[in-house]
């Protein structure tokens, strides 16, 4: 008789428990759009460590197999890999993640665009486009990390790399430092209005024998440290310095020890504070190596 105040309390009365399976349920059709470990690792060996804040997260790593340039014969192979960090987390932030998945296949894929400055663009027009946002006040968005990796016959590696407000860390081998490549300083859609935007641009970075590519939210770097402050850039540095001259697998246990203890120190039930996934990788043997972590 009354339908409407009837739907009321219907709504009123769901179980927790009903929610939960709810928030598990989209889990599963979050991890669906992440990439599987087998097709990066024909070119590298890989690690990924995935540990949301909450059951959804809003971070998630992307990865596209690219076609072999035209004209140019040296190169072997090619691909986007993406560290991508969406605002909200949780529930929020897993709904973002799932627009930005689907802008960034249709930019890499369906319009096969693979500069990746010129896809940071598209993603900032999709964003704003899909969200309405010259007609709203919604400002959400997504800061990321974006790199074309180009494999050479003759064992050459170079990297491209453009960022939204996510550098690029890598271990220089031969002078033994962690060198931190800075990202431009713009979002991803949030409508900026402050003067003139500035555009994305690409960094190339030819690497070598040894040394090790990082990709990362900002996850573990705003964990606390033992003073309960932020870890901070720096320490972050300092302790991937330490870490890079070892095996993968090795890394990642170590990553994955240094986490669950600042974890534990910032509060006492062991939550993390904050999703996340770094994203590791290395070039040994001329082969590439990766080793993700979020």
């Amino acid at each position: 008789m009354y339908p409407g105040f009837l739907g009321l309390l219907l709504i009123g009365v769901i179980s927790p428990a009903c929610i939960g399976r709810k928030v598990r349920y989209a889990q599963t059709m979050q991890r669906a759009i992440l990439p599987s470990l087998q097709p990066i690792a024909e070119k590298m060996e890989c690690f990924i460590i995935y540990q949301p804040k909450d059951i959804v997260s809003g971070d998630f790593y992307w990865y596209a197999k690219l076609p072999l340039p035209e004209g140019d014969s040296t190169v072997d192979s090619r691909c986007i890999l993406s560290v991508i960090d969406c605002t909200g987390h949780g529930v929020p932030g897993a709904f973002m993640t799932l627009v930005a998945d689907r802008l960034m296949y249709e930019a890499v894929v369906e319009h096969q665009i693979h500069d990746p400055a010129y896809i940071l663009e598209e993603l900032d027009k999709g964003v704003k486009s899909v969200l309405k946002q010259e007609s709203n006040t919604n400002r959400d968005g997504l800061d990321l990390v974006i790199c074309l990796f180009e494999h050479h016959l003759d064992h050459r590696v170079d990297l491209i790399f453009s960022g939204s407000k996510k550098p690029l860390y890598y271990y220089d081998k031969e002078n033994h430092k962690i060198v931190k490549v800075e990202a431009d300083r713009r979002y991803i859609g949030m409508m900026e209005t402050k003067a003139k935007q500035i555009d994305f641009s690409n960094k190339r970075i030819h690497l070598k024998k040894g040394d090790v590519v990082f990709l990362c939210t900002d996850g573990y770097i705003d964990q606390s440290n033992d003073d309960r402050k932020r870890l901070g850039s720096k320490l972050f540095v300092d302790y991937l310095l330490g870490l890079s001259l070892l095996p993968m697998s090795e890394i990642k246990e170590q990553l994955e020890l240094k986490l669950s203890l600042l974890a534990r120190k910032a509060e006492p039930t062991g939550r993390y504070q904050l999703d996340r996934y770094p994203h590791l990788g290395s070039f040994d043997s001329f082969s590439t190596v990766y080793c993700m972590s979020c």
